[in-house]
């Protein structure tokens, strides 16, 4: 990747575990602590997200889809929808797990679902959650902050 080479197309090769760690990675270069596969349980429901990115005071909820085809339309909003519960749950549930989430010395969280998906989606963005392609995730993870208001996203206050 540092010598140029297409992301888009050396994604299209790999695994799905290859394709956390990419994105993963996009986020640690650019200062997150990351959990991956980050599970845990409420109310008889058990849960999973991807990546969960850390930098105070953001908790990046990312569900990594690597569909090549039919990607666009009601999959896509499906994945959307799919991910605000599974992050609503993580938020709801937040206080009473702060050292496994890695914030218990924060003083407040905002919790963001996401989307990165390999290829581009037919919008950005549904029900305000950002479905980034992961050739975009880079400049999506710098210019977060000036957006958040933007997106869909859940504040806690901590202490």
């Amino acid at each position: 990747m540092d010598l140029g080479a297409d992301i888009e197309r050396i994604c299209k090769y790999l695994g799905w575990e290859e394709f956390e760690n990419i994105s993963s990675l996009a986020f640690e270069v650019n200062g997150f602590i990351v959990k991956k596969h980050f599970r845990f349980s409420f109310d008889e429901g058990r849960y999973e997200i991807d990546l969960l990115a850390l930098k105070k005071p953001f908790v990046i909820c990312a569900d990594c889809k690597q569909w090549r085809r039919g990607w666009m339309g009601i999959p896509s909003r499906k994945a959307a929808e799919k991910q605000i519960q599974r992050t609503k749950t993580l938020v709801e549930n937040s206080l009473s797990m702060l050292k496994k989430i890695g914030i218990e010395k924060w003083s407040s969280a905002c919790f963001i679902p996401l989307i990165i998906s390999l290829f581009p989606s037919d919008s950005a963005f549904y029900r305000n959650v950002p479905i980034v392609p992961i050739i975009q995730l880079r400049s999506f993870i710098q210019d977060m902050p000036a957006y958040v208001d933007k997106f869909k996203h859940y504040w806690i206050s901590i202490r």
